[in-house]
């Protein structure tokens, strides 16, 4: 796994997992530090296609750098984006978990 703080990875088709984190759909995996990071920080996106992946499969990483959102096509990302919207409001004092 890579240094990211924060990984949620989810895919519509795939069974969901119990999540510290209230989104839908529930996340297949989530690591969480406990930390969180300012929404400012958070607003530093990178986003790329996997093909190698599903087509609607996607991660979502969290970390004081940014969010790295990577998904097998552009409707992954969408819904990478989506996620990551319901996260930013539930954060509170401007902070989200990662």
């Amino acid at each position: 796994m890579n240094k990211n703080i924060l990984s949620i990875i989810a895919a519509l088709m795939l069974p969901a997992a119990a999540s510290a984190v209230d989104v839908v759909p529930n996340p297949v995996s989530l690591v969480e530090t406990g930390k969180t990071v300012s929404v400012k920080k958070a607003e530093k996106v990178s986003r790329s296609v996997d093909t190698d992946m599903d087509h609607e499969a996607y991660t979502l990483s969290v970390s004081p750098s940014g969010v790295k959102m990577t998904g097998g096509s552009e409707t992954a990302l969408y819904w990478a984006e989506q996620t990551l919207r319901q996260v930013m409001m539930q954060g509170s004092d401007g902070r989200i978990p990662c």
